[in-house]
């Protein structure tokens, strides 16, 4: 199980502007470090608490379909389409009839709907293709606290220290999975 990046995200979660003014920084002399260090802390904070501050699209990508798939990132808002490459090694697309998207639950499961059952696929890597759009949507959508964490993160980059895990771990612990991180496929 793996995500590919589709469509990324447009904006920033937390302005250039807004980062400078908390900083009381006037010049331009550190506008690129402080680009870079917003950057690293996004990534920091989503691949840590496996969520997409901002709409953007993603694929899932398995080598086999499990009893149900789990979108382990959230927020999911859609489903676009499920994708696999058939005996043959043609890729088809699954009827959204077929599977159903649970509603309100993280992470997102895909289940079959009644009387269908998964297809036979071709036995090769990332033969089946789940794309989904996740994000909270606008830099205005996203939490609070994600953007609280990103700027406590790149005043630590900027003050050259590491960031206080004691601080910034007991935040990131709130937007992390409920019940941990499951990462089976069966």
């Amino acid at each position: 199980m793996r995500f590919q990046l589709v469509t990324p995200p447009t904006g920033e979660v937390v302005p250039l502007e807004r980062i400078k003014s908390d900083l009381r920084i006037e010049s331009t002399d550190f506008d690129a470090d402080l680009r870079s260090w917003i950057a690293v802390a996004v990534e920091h904070l989503q691949d840590a608490t496996r969520r997409q501050l901002l709409t953007a699209t993603w694929r899932l990508l398995l080598d086999r379909f499990p009893r149900e798939i789990k979108i382990w990132k959230a927020p999911v808002s859609s489903v676009t389409s499920i994708q696999y490459l058939d005996a043959a090694g043609t890729l088809q697309t699954l009827s959204s009839d077929a599977y159903v998207v649970s509603q309100g639950d993280e992470p997102k499961r895909i289940t079959l709907v009644d009387g269908y059952s998964w297809p036979t696929i071709r036995t090769d890597p990332d033969a089946v293709r789940v794309t989904f759009v996740a994000g909270y949507g606008t830099p205005a959508d996203v939490p609070e606290m994600a953007r609280g964490l990103i700027k406590i993160l790149v005043r630590n980059y900027y003050e050259k220290c590491l960031p206080e895990p004691e601080k910034v771990e007991p935040l990131m612990n709130r937007l992390r999975w409920s019940n941990g991180y499951e990462t089976e496929v069966c």
